[in-house]
């Protein structure tokens, strides 16, 4: 009986754990989408990927890069993901 107490309780931990680390994960995705989100030439938000997946390490957030190589459909500047830049950003030039 205790060691089903104790299994029950460490699978539910583990769940938190990973909700937490999900949601973490979610949140700085999303804030690095908002970051590099359209074209540092023309400001369009289409276009083109290549669709590698590159390694979040959560306690090395800041040195993130998403290196795929991405065409910008209006204007055709071909840059990585990384270099692509927030709205705001652009509106600023």
């Amino acid at each position: 009986m205790n060691i089903r107490i104790l299994i029950e309780f460490e699978k539910t931990t583990y769940n938190i754990k990973n909700k937490n680390m999900s949601k973490e994960y979610d949140d700085f995705m999303e804030e690095y989408r908002k970051k590099h989100e359209v074209c540092p030439k023309c400001g369009s938000d289409k276009f083109i990927t290549t669709l590698v997946g590159y390694v979040l390490y959560m306690n090395k957030k800041e040195e993130y890069k998403d290196l795929n190589e991405c065409e910008c459909v209006k204007c055709g500047h071909d840059c990585t993901y990384h270099e692509r830049i927030s709205k705001e950003e652009f509106n600023k030039k």
